[in-house]
């Protein structure tokens, strides 16, 4: 039995989709997203076609005769690859690449140490099956185009529960009709902070309903609020709430130590788990080497002025927020205002 104790970790529990043969050894980072993209924002609607680009497009833009371009595979959200699976590079944007096309799962015999911590980070399942297996696998996925693989973690004997700590907001990734929740937060920063916030919790509510009987409680702050001066970001929920609610994610409160068995959660009970993954998030340490700390950070340590609101010149501070537009673009956002700030007072 497994337990995730985290504000926002989302449980893998069973998938299935059409699955694509990938037959390339040794499939470096640079093979599922070349270097030239690594720059492009992930909210760029062009990101899904940097996955494998060079292989599957010419110069020219045409499709090139490549598994992932063909049809159905085109539509596979499981992939089936061989050996040493992203090897090379650390590049998160490999990830990246996979989640924007919708894959959930890669099977492989083994894969670069990185990438694999990168996919659970992001979602993004790796399985290790021998090398035996997943040729066996390719070669019924060439013979039979459209076949699919269903991941079921629970059918085989996998429990999970999840463990939190405190009150939590929680958003749908998609609203009603699809639209992204980083849509709706790009929509909500530019509204009155206490408006922002009314709104934020009267669409949960309105989704999700009240979870308080499953041992999910919604804070007093406001989740805009909560952002900005705790920097907290909400569950973003793509089938947590379903599963809690269906009884199959059970929840506990926070852990109060661990025994040899388990864990004593702190309401006295213990519970024996095989696995406990901790998602505890980080703490910035600027204040450890940078000079004149307590004139830049505030009292959590993040510097009080972001970007370009910096003084000229510098230090200017990029990505230390969680915005509710999305920390990616706002880094985007960031790098350029600071570089145009840069360049007009070296032209003074």
């Amino acid at each position: 039995m497994t337990l995730a104790r985290t504000d926002a970790l989302e449980p893998f529990t069973t998938f299935a989709s059409v699955a694509v043969p990938i037959d390339i050894p040794n499939c470096d980072t640079d093979q599922i997203i070349p270097a030239r993209f690594l720059r492009r924002a992930v909210d760029d609607p062009e990101y899904a076609k940097f996955l494998f680009h060079d292989l599957r497009f010419n110069a020219d833009g045409s499709e090139k005769d490549f598994v992932f371009n063909k049809e159905p595979y085109r539509h596979g959200r499981i992939f089936v690859a061989d050996v040493n699976w992203g090897c090379g590079s650390s590049r998160e944007n490999a990830v990246n690449a996979l989640d924007a096309n919708g894959v959930r799962c890669v099977i492989a015999p083994s894969f670069g140490d990185i990438h694999f911590s990168n996919c659970i980070k992001n979602g993004i399942l790796p399985v290790r099956l021998s090398s035996e297996a997943c040729e066996t696998l390719r070669r019924q996925l060439r013979d039979n185009p459209g076949a699919e693989i269903a991941v079921d973690l629970i059918e085989h004997g996998a429990e999970a529960a999840i463990c939190i700590r405190g009150p939590i907001h929680f958003v749908a990734r998609d609203l009603t009709g699809g639209v992204p929740a980083q849509i709706v937060g790009i929509a909500l920063s530019r509204l009155p902070v206490r408006l922002a916030d009314s709104l934020a919790v009267m669409t949960s509510k309105m989704m999700f309903g009240d979870l308080s009987s499953f041992g999910v409680r919604r804070p007093e702050m406001g989740p805009i609020t909560q952002i900005r001066t705790l920097g907290r970001v909400p569950l973003i929920d793509v089938g947590t709430i379903e599963l809690i609610r269906n009884g199959k994610l059970p929840v506990f409160p926070g852990i109060e130590r661990f025994y040899d068995a388990g864990v004593e959660l702190v309401d006295g009970r213990r519970e024996a788990f095989d696995a406990v993954v901790l998602a505890t998030g980080y703490q910035a340490t600027l204040d450890e080497f940078l000079d004149d700390a307590e004139s830049h950070l505030n009292e959590r340590g993040y510097p009080k002025l972001l970007a370009d609101e910096a003084d000229h010149p510098g230090p200017y501070f990029i990505g230390f927020g969680n915005p509710p537009t999305g920390l990616l673009r706002e880094i985007n956002h960031q790098a350029k205002a600071v570089a145009a700030k840069i360049a007009a007072a070296n032209q003074q």
